[in-house]
């Protein structure tokens, strides 16, 4: 299926962002992963076969990579939150657990 014809079907949902129709859009023309956190475009990646990450992932890959520092890591996070990212306690706390674990 070409990339239009998965733009052409998502466009009429109301549910899927314009933003989020072209990172499936663009991850399934280039066989990439999808980077999204919204749960909704994640079901339909997974339908598509299309590979997602979160952004905290990406947060905690720079740190992995060292790339970005663990406290630059932790602001960068409490910015996301601060800026209306959501996530739960508990999976703030895994990834806080996960932060220290890897740098």
């Amino acid at each position: 299926m070409s990339e239009n014809a998965l733009v052409e079907r998502l466009s009429g949902n109301k549910n899927v962002s314009d933003a989020d129709v072209a990172v499936l859009a663009l991850a399934a023309e280039h066989g990439a992963t999808a980077v999204m956190d919204d749960a909704y475009g994640r079901d339909i990646a997974e339908v598509e076969g299309i590979e997602t990450k979160g952004t905290a992932y990406l947060v905690l890959s720079l740190v992995r990579d060292d790339e970005l520092e663990a406290d630059d890591a932790r602001e960068t996070l409490e910015a996301m939150l601060e800026a209306g990212w959501h996530c739960s306690p508990s999976l703030y706390s895994k990834l806080l657990s996960k932060l220290d674990e890897i740098a």
